[in-house]
């Protein structure tokens, strides 16, 4: 009966320890950094507080695959680890105009800060609607030429939508994609 007692006591006193806590993780590559900032910004403008705590960004110089950044989320029962991986090759960033890193970027942030999926759905004019499309991140990149002589490419407006859209999926469908 004392060995039972001692079990019971070690097993309370084991059960009233305090769980360890893993440490906040902040970290973010300097070349990414501006557009993190930038998206920072962004939310601010539409009155969106944005809680980055447990963010690493960085560059994944190994990727090999046909995605151009991921946002991996691991949750635990003490953790919340928020990580994006942006492919460095190519297209995907050392080739890619700044708009298109912009994009990328705040496509990852997109999803791992506020919680968006992926919205294939397009405009009449074949657009996409959302920043959050799987196959495209040059929504408002420069455009290399106009075929019809109009100012369908106007940068300004389309990036304002996107980023609208962005932040509140409600957004009204802009004129150009008319």
């Amino acid at each position: 009966m004392k060995i039972f007692l001692k079990i019971v006591i070690f097993l309370c006193l084991l059960s009233c320890q305090k769980e360890s806590i893993s440490p906040t993780v902040f970290s973010i590559d300097p070349l990414i950094k501006k557009y993190y900032l930038g998206f920072l910004k962004e939310a601010n403008i539409r009155g969106i507080k944005i809680d980055s705590i447990n963010l690493i960004m960085k560059f994944n110089t190994k990727s090999s695959g046909i995605n151009c950044g991921v946002c991996a989320q691991r949750i635990g029962d003490l953790d919340y680890q928020r990580k994006i991986e942006i492919n460095d090759a190519g297209l995907c960033w050392k080739d890619a105009f700044e708009q298109m890193r912009e994009a990328l970027v705040f496509h990852e942030l997109g999803h791992c800060l506020l919680e968006r999926a992926h919205k294939d759905d397009k405009f009449t004019n074949g657009s996409y609607k959302s920043l959050m499309s799987t196959t495209d991140n040059d929504h408002y990149s420069p455009c290399l030429y106009s075929i019809d002589g109009s100012n369908s490419c106007n940068l300004t407006a389309r990036r304002a939508y996107y980023i609208d859209e962005l932040f509140n999926p409600s957004t009204p469908a802009p004129d150009w994609a008319k």
